[in-house]
């Protein structure tokens, strides 16, 4: 996700990758998580602290689904 390995992430990108990749996301889920992520004075998302946040989502979604 972080093609220049500069350590951030657009917001287009990170879109882009959670509606078209894998388990598609809804606008909603994006949004949500969007809103939870820092982000630098250039619009873009800490990678890192972006992934961490999204295992956590998907984590606590999995564990709603097996109630």
């Amino acid at each position: 996700m972080d093609a220049n390995n500069d350590g951030y992430i657009s917001h287009s990108e990170l879109h882009n990758i959670l509606t078209t990749k894998g388990e598609k996301m809804t606008l909603d889920e994006v949004n949500a998580i969007t809103k939870l992520i820092e982000v630098n004075s250039d619009g873009k998302f800490y990678y890192y602290k972006m992934w961490k946040l999204f295992l956590l989502y998907q984590a606590s979604l999995a564990s709603l689904i097996s109630l």
